[in-house]
């Protein structure tokens, strides 16, 4: 986006969250904006305030789904429950884009995102796979393979999620899975595991 257009988008963007504080979506992507333009820390309080007000969104649509279906207006319901889903998604993508940016700075807080990101979207491959790694330099083998395994089920092409999954699993009687694992890799990118397929199973 040419720089001009950029400072318009923000320009309309700040606009937008005086008029409305309260929605989150105009301050992800404010955050988001920020982020591209190098401005860390402001972005680093946009993406969290987007995340704060989408879970509360989410909260409060869902709340609304269950009372409206108790008043047999089903149809408003489930309005409701597609805009908790779009604000859970969207605090995901918000807690994950916060994740990274504190990882790359150094800062902590990256873990909390990232776990925030796996809650808000179940199905958010990419935050399963960076905790799931966290957890693994952490000794946490179980809790990192649960993580890695929804990570490919969520995204089964995930080439480093299988390399990963690989090797957190240790113990001998699950080995052929590990060995399984390491060559789905290997279909997906013949350069990501070959070493590693060699020294553990002699291939």
């Amino acid at each position: 986006m040419p720089s001009q257009r950029k400072s318009d988008a923000i320009y309309h963007l700040e606009q937008a969250i005086r008029l409305d504080p309260n929605y989150a979506d105009p301050l992800f992507h404010l955050g988001q904006l920020l982020l591209g333009e190098g401005r860390r820390s402001a972005a680093a309080t946009r993406l969290q305030e987007a995340v704060t007000l989408a879970i509360a969104s989410a909260e409060s649509a869902g709340e609304n789904a269950v009372a409206q279906a108790g008043n047999h207006r089903f149809s408003r319901a489930r309005q409701s429950l597609l805009k908790a889903r779009e604000q859970q998604q969207l605090a995901a993508e918000a807690a994950f884009s916060l994740a990274r940016l504190h990882q790359s700075a150094g800062r902590d807080g990256a873990e909390e995102m990232l776990a925030t990101a796996t809650v808000c979207d179940p199905a958010h491959a990419e935050a399963h796979y960076l905790l799931g790694r966290v957890r693994q330099q952490q000794g946490d083998l179980p809790e990192a393979r649960k993580l890695l395994e929804l990570c490919v089920g969520s995204n089964y092409a995930h080439g480093a999620a299988h390399i990963a999954l690989a090797q957190v699993i240790t113990a001998e009687d699950e080995q052929h899975l590990a060995r399984n694992h390491y060559l789905t890799a290997l279909d997906m990118d013949a350069t990501l595991a070959t070493g590693e397929l060699e020294e553990r199973f002699g291939e």
